[in-house]
């Protein structure tokens, strides 16, 4: 008899409190790690999933060589690298409120979420973010970077209200 299937794996980037983790791990998926700056998002991450690793706080220091060094993994082996970066840039509210999204330093987190990407070539990459996004050249550079890795690219605008 065939040993049963392993379960994919995943790292949960921008994780907060674990959300995505959870509805990444009910779809079927194993979560090995999560980064999250938010010092009281990662104690209660820790406590929803206390078997994934927190792998980093700030994603603007992660390495993707040291981060597949410490999981045991090789470069392109990951199934799923997912992320949800802060939309308080690119959200609508923001416009509304005349404030210019260029302010946002949180805009520029997109760009290392595609540098740890690029490090370790998973097999699939998800991105949760607000409609407002795709209005943005950070979002166009990002699609660019992963179009030349190879990865086919399909976005989409989903209401799961």
């Amino acid at each position: 008899m065939a040993p049963p299937p392993t379960k994919p794996r995943a790292i949960d980037v921008f994780s907060g409190c674990g959300g995505l983790t959870t509805g990444l791990k009910t779809a079927g998926f194993n979560v090995i790690a999560a980064i999250e700056i938010a010092e009281k998002a990662r104690a209660t991450y820790k406590l929803n999933h206390p078997e994934a690793i927190l792998a980093g706080d700030d994603v603007r220091t992660v390495s993707a060589t040291a981060l597949l060094r410490r999981l045991n993994l090789r470069k392109g082996s990951l199934e799923l690298l997912a992320g949800c970066p802060p939309c308080q840039g690119f959200s609508t509210i923001r416009r509304r409120n005349r404030i210019a999204p260029a302010s946002d330093a949180r805009n520029d987190l997109i760009d290392d979420f595609a540098r740890l990407a690029v490090g370790l070539k998973p097999k699939l990459i998800m991105m949760e973010n607000v409609p407002g996004l795709q209005e943005y050249e950070k979002f166009m550079t990002f699609i660019t970077t992963l179009e030349a890795l190879g990865y086919q690219i399909a976005y989409k605008i989903l209401n799961v209200a």
